[in-house]
């Protein structure tokens, strides 16, 4: 999934509304990777226009799923020891990934 980022915009201190960089730079004349830059440094369009960035809900979402990685690493950890220390011959056993697993 596609977070497309957002920009506060700013006349003379002032919220004019949120955009995409792209609705912002056809909105001020200016292009898509001006906003993007003049967000991250904090430079004024013209004098006059900034840009701060919108932080969006798919992000605190997306950190939420790295908190797994420790619980899914811990049984997979807990599962190659099981097997391992089982005894079995693993080089009997053939592994095919089924169509479209990812």
């Amino acid at each position: 999934m596609t977070v497309t980022k957002r920009y506060k915009v700013y006349r003379r201190g002032k919220l004019i509304g949120e955009y995409t960089a792209v609705d912002a730079a056809d909105m001020l004349k200016c292009t898509p990777g001006t906003v993007r830059c003049y967000a991250s440094r904090g430079i004024k369009l013209y004098g006059e226009y900034t840009y701060e960035v919108v932080v969006t809900e798919p992000l605190s979402k997306a950190a939420k799923l790295w908190s797994k990685c420790d619980e899914w690493s811990k049984e997979w950890e807990r599962t190659r020891q099981q097997l391992l220390s089982s005894g079995v011959d693993l080089s009997r056993y053939v592994l095919k990934p089924v169509p479209g697993w990812r």
